[in-house]
């Protein structure tokens, strides 16, 4: 095991510079079961703990759900107070119910006796649940940036790719590159600055020959690399590895051991959420008709105009034909619904979620890492439901989803999650847990499979991906990764075909976590 408390040592403290030739054992299995009871551990914790109240539920454990889910629905409406509306004593508040939340979270941990449930699965279990055509590709990020490779047949590999903070700042600067094109231009005579070509000989070329024959890479990244989508990486030829890969995101490396324990239904019940009314748009004052006009452009996306939350006209016909397409190619009698205008309140939302198999949640997402990045990572990402304009009342719900109360949830009968809205795969970092976001959450509260975005999308071309993505799962029968990634070739192709890079920022955005089948 010498492999691994040499690499848990860099990731849990301040590391001395390393050389990029590290001496490993041949045999790195029991370094890799170490490894991945180490990661992810917390996540798997919070999981467990929703599944097992979900089976079996005491009077205890019911109180001390019940009193959490207050707690956490008090911290979310003081933490999106405007700032002039905080009380004087906000930091000491602030302070007194994160440490009220946290002793309720260990009273039903106890509670649940946790330990059994918790065990991490052997190397065995972990080599033999990867699938024979996929890899498995697992990042550990800290002071230094780690990969390991492990396939079915039992191969693995350990490659150190160097200090985090350069690798870092080639992620950072290849993202904002893509993001601010946001698919708006079309290939440049000026030739910008060539991001992909350093990020890529980074973190993929050392494990090219690792990932050599395979299709399915079921990706655990960590850290910063939560923020890149690998498929929008191109490889020395130009190709985007879209075209070589279906990626399924996992949230630890043992998550795909739980995959193929579940069984699935393709055709459950359907609950569409779009053409939410989030209130009374704001009155622009004279001196902010500049700022405003310096926006207008942003009109499209599935996030926030300023403080306002614009209305987002794609996402009625998106909900309106995938209820259509939902009856029709699956001609079965399960319940479908749809959500929309003044309806889709976050109080009925939470209550109607854990009522269906698929959810596809068409609203505007947020992520505002700056205040909470240290303090309340759960209540920092989330989405806007409707209302979230108006001013708040004392004790009502103030129209903002967040990711914490989200993993307060019963979602244990739920299929899939399609979060079509801005930046719902992001989070705040933390070592060894990746980013805690919404998609996280809907993952610990039992949900199979979640499709999420890096980044702010467009409504017009989020429409249509996701009419894509629908056809290719409920009427072509492809399995979710399957459907999203043909999904997502076909809109490269078709921008490709006007003479453009294949603007990768409006089908790069979306990902799948969890069961791919």
């Amino acid at each position: 095991m010498l492999a691994t408390l040499f690499l848990l040592s860099l990731l849990q403290a301040d590391a001395n510079p390393v050389s990029p030739e590290v001496s490993l054992p041949l045999d790195l299995s029991e370094d890799f079961e170490l490894y991945a009871a180490w990661k992810g551990q917390a996540t798997r914790l919070q999981a467990a703990g929703a599944k097992v109240f979900s089976k079996e539920r005491t009077p205890e454990q019911v109180r001390l759900m019940g009193d959490l889910q207050i707690v956490s629905k008090s911290l979310s409406s003081l933490v999106h107070l405007e700032e002039s509306d905080r009380p004087e004593n906000y930091e000491e508040e602030l302070l007194r119910m994160r440490g009220e939340r946290q002793g309720f979270e260990r009273e039903l941990n106890r509670s649940l006796g946790l330990d059994v449930i918790m065990a991490t699965p052997t190397i065995a279990t972990i080599l033999e649940a990867i699938p024979e055509d996929g890899v498995l590709v697992d990042y550990a990020v800290k002071e230094h940036v780690f990969v390991w490779t492990l396939t079915h047949n039992g191969g693995i590999q350990l490659h150190y790719l160097g200090k985090a903070p350069g690798v870092e700042e080639m992620s950072e600067a290849f993202l904002q590159d893509l993001v601010a094109r946001r698919g708006g231009m079309a290939l440049s005579t000026k030739k910008p600055a060539d991001w992909n070509a350093p990020l890529f000989e980074a973190i993929w070329a050392p494990i090219m020959e690792d990932v050599k024959g395979f299709k399915k890479v079921l990706l655990c990244p960590d850290g910063f690399l939560g923020k890149l989508p690998f498929a929008v990486l191109q490889n020395e030829k130009g190709q985007y590895l879209l075209e070589d890969f279906d990626f399924i995101y996992l949230e630890d490396p043992t998550a795909h051991v739980k995959v193929l324990k579940e069984t699935f239904d393709v055709d459950g019940s359907f609950l569409a959420v779009g053409n939410v009314d989030y209130g009374k748009a704001f009155e622009i004052d004279a001196d902010e008709e500049e700022d405003w006009l310096a926006m207008a452009g942003d009109v499209d996306l599935r996030a926030a105009m300023g403080t306002t939350w614009m209305p987002l006209e794609a996402t009625d016909i998106e909900t309106r034909v995938l209820l259509g397409m939902h009856k029709g190619a699956l001609k079965s009698k399960a319940t479908r619904a749809r959500l929309s205008g003044e309806a889709a309140t976050e109080k009925r939302l939470k209550e109607e979620m854990a009522k269906y198999n698929y959810l596809h949640l068409a609203t505007h997402g947020f992520f505002e890492p700056e205040e909470l990045m240290n303090e309340l990572p759960g209540l920092s990402a989330g989405l806007v439901c409707a209302n979230a304009n108006l001013d708040k009342k004392d004790g009502a719900e103030d129209g903002f989803l967040t990711a914490e109360e989200v993993a307060l949830i019963d979602m244990q009968s739920c299929q899939m999650v399609v979060l079509s809205a801005c930046e719902t795969a992001l989070g705040t970092v933390r070592a060894g847990e990746g980013l805690q976001s919404l998609r996280r959450s809907f993952g610990v509260a039992g949900v199979n499979t979640v499709v999420s975005s890096m980044w702010k999308v467009g409504d017009e071309s989020t429409a249509e991906l996701m009419k894509t993505f629908y056809k290719n799962l409920w009427v072509e029968r492809q399995t979710r990764s399957q459907a999203l990634r043909n999904a997502q070739l076909e809109m490269l192709q078709y921008y490709r075909d006007q003479g453009t890079d294949g603007h990768p920022s409006t089908w790069g955005a979306f990902v799948l976590s969890g069961d791919w089948r």
